[in-house]
Protein backbone atom coordinates (compact mmCIF):
# COMPACT_ATOMS: atom_id res chain seq x y z
CA UNK A 1 0.00 0.00 0.00
CA UNK A 2 1.14 3.00 -0.84
CA UNK A 3 1.89 6.18 1.35
CA UNK A 4 -0.45 8.57 -1.01
CA UNK A 5 -3.44 4.93 -0.78
CA UNK A 6 -2.78 5.31 3.09
CA UNK A 7 -3.44 9.24 3.62
CA UNK A 8 -6.52 8.74 1.42
CA UNK A 9 -8.07 5.45 3.25
CA UNK A 10 -7.43 7.58 6.60
CA UNK A 11 -8.80 10.79 5.30
CA UNK A 12 -11.62 9.03 4.20
CA UNK A 13 -12.34 7.46 7.44
CA UNK A 14 -11.96 10.48 9.45
CA UNK A 15 -14.38 11.81 7.13
CA UNK A 16 -16.96 9.49 7.72
CA UNK A 17 -16.32 9.52 11.54
CA UNK A 18 -17.29 13.36 11.64
CA UNK A 19 -20.08 12.85 9.70
CA UNK A 20 -21.40 10.35 11.85
CA UNK A 21 -20.81 12.89 14.82
CA UNK A 22 -22.93 15.28 13.18
CA UNK A 23 -25.67 13.65 12.04
CA UNK A 24 -25.43 12.11 16.14
CA UNK A 25 -25.82 15.81 17.14
CA UNK A 26 -28.53 17.12 14.90
CA UNK A 27 -30.49 13.89 15.83
CA UNK A 28 -29.89 14.59 19.99
CA UNK A 29 -30.03 18.45 19.34
CA UNK A 30 -33.69 17.98 17.37
CA UNK A 31 -34.82 15.29 19.80
CA UNK A 32 -34.19 17.70 23.16
CA UNK A 33 -35.77 20.60 21.95
CA UNK A 34 -38.60 18.98 20.34
CA UNK A 35 -39.71 17.37 23.82
CA UNK A 36 -42.68 18.70 25.25
CA UNK A 37 -41.50 21.07 28.10
CA UNK A 38 -38.36 21.90 26.79
CA UNK A 39 -36.52 25.32 25.68
CA UNK A 40 -33.49 26.93 25.12
CA UNK A 41 -31.55 28.15 27.63
CA UNK A 42 -27.57 29.53 29.20
CA UNK A 43 -26.50 28.26 32.74
CA UNK A 44 -23.58 29.00 34.86
CA UNK A 45 -22.86 29.37 38.38
CA UNK A 46 -23.37 32.47 40.12
CA UNK A 47 -20.20 34.68 39.78
CA UNK A 48 -19.06 32.50 36.28
CA UNK A 49 -17.48 34.03 33.65
CA UNK A 50 -19.07 32.40 30.73
CA UNK A 51 -22.62 31.05 29.94
CA UNK A 52 -22.98 27.43 28.70
CA UNK A 53 -25.44 26.98 26.35
CA UNK A 54 -27.92 24.07 26.75
CA UNK A 55 -31.29 22.78 26.48
CA UNK A 56 -33.62 22.27 29.94
CA UNK A 57 -36.97 19.91 30.22
CA UNK A 58 -39.19 19.99 33.41
CA UNK A 59 -40.17 16.76 34.33
CA UNK A 60 -43.03 15.69 37.01
CA UNK A 61 -40.21 15.86 39.81
CA UNK A 62 -37.20 17.24 37.85
CA UNK A 63 -35.32 20.19 36.25
CA UNK A 64 -33.04 18.41 33.61
CA UNK A 65 -30.32 20.45 32.17
CA UNK A 66 -28.65 18.77 29.17
CA UNK A 67 -25.35 20.61 27.19
CA UNK A 68 -25.86 21.85 23.90
CA UNK A 69 -22.57 20.55 22.26
CA UNK A 70 -22.38 17.43 23.26
CA UNK A 71 -23.24 13.56 22.28
CA UNK A 72 -23.87 12.21 25.60
CA UNK A 73 -27.43 10.70 26.30
CA UNK A 74 -28.09 11.88 29.91
CA UNK A 75 -28.25 15.44 30.78
CA UNK A 76 -25.88 17.54 32.03
CA UNK A 77 -27.48 18.38 35.57
CA UNK A 78 -30.65 17.31 37.21
CA UNK A 79 -32.54 19.67 39.99
CA UNK A 80 -34.73 18.89 41.73
CA UNK A 81 -38.24 20.54 41.66
CA UNK A 82 -39.06 20.33 45.37
CA UNK A 83 -35.54 22.10 46.34
CA UNK A 84 -35.94 24.97 43.30
CA UNK A 85 -36.11 28.91 44.63
CA UNK A 86 -36.13 31.50 42.27
CA UNK A 87 -34.21 34.28 44.05
CA UNK A 88 -33.92 37.19 41.77
CA UNK A 89 -34.53 37.86 38.17
CA UNK A 90 -33.06 40.62 35.87
CA UNK A 91 -34.72 41.44 32.35
CA UNK A 92 -31.91 42.00 29.86
CA UNK A 93 -32.63 44.24 26.78
CA UNK A 94 -32.31 43.04 23.34
CA UNK A 95 -29.22 43.90 21.72
CA UNK A 96 -27.24 43.37 18.16
CA UNK A 97 -26.04 40.29 20.11
CA UNK A 98 -29.77 39.14 20.43
CA UNK A 99 -33.00 39.81 19.13
CA UNK A 100 -35.79 38.84 22.08
CA UNK A 101 -35.66 40.21 25.71
CA UNK A 102 -34.12 37.69 28.08
CA UNK A 103 -34.17 37.10 31.37
CA UNK A 104 -31.24 35.94 33.58
CA UNK A 105 -32.81 34.13 36.69
CA UNK A 106 -31.27 33.67 40.10
CA UNK A 107 -32.18 30.15 41.65
CA UNK A 108 -30.81 28.30 44.88
CA UNK A 109 -31.14 24.47 44.29
CA UNK A 110 -31.17 22.24 46.84
CA UNK A 111 -29.87 18.46 46.54
CA UNK A 112 -29.90 16.72 49.73
CA UNK A 113 -27.73 18.61 52.23
CA UNK A 114 -26.26 20.59 49.86
CA UNK A 115 -27.33 23.93 48.18
CA UNK A 116 -25.93 26.26 45.55
CA UNK A 117 -27.03 28.92 43.64
CA UNK A 118 -27.16 29.18 39.94
CA UNK A 119 -27.83 31.27 37.14
CA UNK A 120 -30.39 30.63 33.85
CA UNK A 121 -30.58 32.95 31.12
CA UNK A 122 -33.96 32.00 28.97
CA UNK A 123 -36.77 34.50 27.35
CA UNK A 124 -39.52 35.91 29.21
CA UNK A 125 -41.87 32.94 27.98
CA UNK A 126 -39.66 30.23 29.30
CA UNK A 127 -39.38 32.24 32.51
CA UNK A 128 -42.99 32.38 32.56
CA UNK A 129 -43.15 28.40 32.03
CA UNK A 130 -40.64 28.11 34.81
CA UNK A 131 -42.32 30.13 37.32
CA UNK A 132 -45.41 28.31 36.92
CA UNK A 133 -44.27 25.05 36.81
CA UNK A 134 -42.50 25.87 40.35
CA UNK A 135 -45.74 27.37 41.97
CA UNK A 136 -47.32 24.28 41.00
CA UNK A 137 -44.93 21.54 42.93
CA UNK A 138 -47.67 19.49 44.61
CA UNK A 139 -47.08 19.69 48.41
CA UNK A 140 -44.88 16.99 49.92
CA UNK A 141 -46.64 15.23 52.66
CA UNK A 142 -44.49 14.28 55.61
CA UNK A 143 -46.68 11.83 57.27
CA UNK A 144 -50.06 10.46 57.78
CA UNK A 145 -51.20 9.76 61.36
Amino acid sequence: MSGLHLAVTVGCVVLVLLVVAAGLWLSRDATLSGRVGSFRCGYRAVGGRHWAAGTVQYGTHRLYVWRRWSLLPRPRFTWPRAGMQVVARTWVDASATSARDDVVVRCRVRSGASSREVELRMSGGAYAGLTSWLEATPQQVGSVI
